[in-house]
């Protein structure tokens, strides 16, 4: 069965209900084209930078993860993330990958592996929150 995959080209700011509201757009378009999946640029929700709010982040990908599922459209959403380490808070750009029912499947963390930044970069998943299927 072939999937439909849908690329969101947009501009990204540093303000996140702007960009939240985008990203809204772009899967109702997506749903409508009849796309399985939607992908979205790169720092889209956050914006490229690490000032940003962490709980108004999540609480945005959390309502655009619940939109995607009632789209009945996955989601590779595209942002800074700030999660809790040892106590401290670390900023990563992640892709974070949404089934169309709405689990979070996996993030991935764009590394440079030990290159310059603006080098070829590599994904590597941080965490699989949720396997469905065979390996």
């Amino acid at each position: 069965m072939a999937r439909v995959l849908g690329g969101l080209q947009m501009p990204v700011t540093q303000a996140v209900p702007e960009n939240e509201k985008r990203i809204l757009s772009g899967i109702e378009q997506a749903s409508g084209d009849g796309a399985d999946f939607l992908l979205t640029p790169e720092g889209s929700l956050s914006g490229y930078h690490s000032g940003f709010d962490r709980k108004e982040v999540a609480e945005a990908a959390a309502r655009l993860a619940e939109a995607a599922r009632d789209a009945g459209v996955g989601l590779a959403l595209g942002t800074c993330y700030k999660e809790i380490e040892d106590g401290k808070e670390r900023c990563y750009n992640q892709v974070r990958v949404y089934s169309p029912e709405g689990d979070s499947q996996v993030q991935f963390a764009l590394t440079s592996g030990g290159r310059p930044l603006g080098q070829a970069m590599s994904l590597r998943a941080t965490r699989t929150l949720a396997h469905r299927g065979p390996a």
